[in-house]
């Protein structure tokens, strides 16, 4: 508290203190500070939270990445083929078409030579795809350039297939997007009357004729 006293014509004033912060108790505070134990204590403690920091961060940067749907099966393709949608939407989600692309490329490679089952297989494509442009596109121009190449290979490829999936190729090549469609004509005439891809010339025509 502070005290007053009052003289004659004049005032005598002691000095203002607050309870608890005398000197001896800043004194003390100060000596608490600059203890070697404390400072010890101090300098230990952000030690010992700066290593737990460095080792979350380390294990953090070494824990792998989800697996991407597949990615680690034997047959990627036939994979893409069944899970198409969960595939497209998590490179979206990355915004890394990578392997998705990876897929589809080497697939299409191993159409190309036309060789087994892969021109089947990489013509299903076109119905799995649909409503898909830049996949659509590369998979017309696969299909039209191997077409007009070697006909009997996608169209031997084509009678092996299921009913919707040979529709969709077939309507594929009616609406070519990188040849003419009187190439592709001129090729289906030649092929027409042969039995042996009679099923998939006979849905041509057909359809052309409702086009």
């Amino acid at each position: 508290m502070a005290r007053c006293a009052v003289g004659k014509g004049s005032a005598e004033f002691a000095p203002f203190s607050v309870e608890g912060a005398g000197p001896s108790r800043v004194r003390r505070r100060r000596q608490h500070h600059n203890d070697p134990q404390t400072m010890r204590l101090t300098t230990f403690s952000a030690y010992v939270a700066t290593l737990a920091l460095s080792l979350a961060v380390s294990a953090a940067a070494q824990t792998p990445p989800a697996a991407r749907v597949c990615a680690d099966v034997p047959d990627r393709f036939a994979c893409l083929l069944k899970k198409f949608s969960a595939v497209y939407r998590e490179a979206e989600d990355h915004n890394d078409f990578t392997l998705y692309w990876a897929i589809i490329h080497t697939e299409a490679d191993r159409a190309k030579a036309c060789t087994g089952d892969a021109p089947a297989r990489f013509l299903r494509l076109h119905r799995v795809v649909a409503g898909n442009a830049d996949t659509t596109e590369f998979i017309s121009q696969v299909t039209e350039d191997l077409f007009l190449k070697n006909p009997r290979c996608v169209l031997s490829a084509s009678t092996r297939l299921g009913s919707k999936d040979r529709a969709a190729v077939v309507e594929s090549l009616q609406r070519p997007l990188f040849h003419e469609l009187s190439e592709i004509d001129a090729t289906f005439r030649k092929f027409r009357d042969d039995q042996r891809y009679r099923i998939v010339t006979d849905l041509y025509y057909s359809r052309k004729g409702a086009l």
